[in-house]
């Protein structure tokens, strides 16, 4: 049985690294108790109409000035074939999202302990700060970073590399890639915060 809500783990597909000149994609959260227990999860695409659909060819590509990077990682991951897809825009995923949490964390009293949790989270709070305010200002001003648990680890406690940790598939899809945060959550969690035996 599960515990009450503690976490929510929260990852961004985005057309590139700055929240003034790009935008977000995809939204993806899982929410777990404090044993990382999920309680719930929710993952949304929203509709671009300026990605390009060409018949003859069967593909779907972002307009211009997108970072080749980018658009060969959505190319692979299928973000703007579900982007070109999807029925949903910005207001619609974003009142879902604020649903969701609200619905499974209560009131704004009781998000405001929630801990948004992720790799490199401050990227992802940096575009919902800039794009989506209200839905930022529902958490804790502060994040748990678990990129930052890795790199003191790795400094701190097991040098060079640890063959035990689980892989990191980094599909660039939102709800895979919390999920990938969760398992990486529950080794730390194992193998830095629990109890040693004397």
């Amino acid at each position: 049985m599960t515990g009450k809500p503690a976490f929510v783990f929260l990852d961004l597909e985005t057309t590139g690294l700055s929240p003034d000149n790009d935008r977000i994609l995809e939204v993806g959260m899982i929410i777990t108790d404090e044993n990382l227990t999920t309680i719930a999860t929710f993952g949304e695409t929203i509709q671009w109409n300026e990605i390009h659909y060409d018949m003859a060819t069967d593909t779907y590509s972002p307009p211009f000035g997108i970072h080749k990077n980018v658009v060969e990682m959505h190319t692979k991951s299928g973000l703007w074939q579900d982007c070109y897809r999807s029925k949903k825009g910005e207001a619609e995923v974003w009142n879902n999202a604020m649903s969701f949490i609200r619905h499974h964390c209560g009131d704004r009293d009781k998000t405001k302990e929630m801990w948004m949790i992720g790799n490199t989270i401050g990227f992802d709070r940096s575009f919902l700060h800039h794009w989506v305010p209200g839905f930022n200002e529902l958490f804790h001003y502060r994040s748990v970073d678990i990129s930052s648990v890795k790199i003191l680890y790795k400094l701190w406690v097991n040098g060079a590399s640890d063959s035990s940790k689980p892989a990191n598939n980094s599909l660039h899809r939102s709800v895979p890639d919390c999920l990938d945060s969760i398992q990486e959550a529950r080794y730390y969690k194992h193998v830095v915060f629990s109890e040693r035996e004397a």
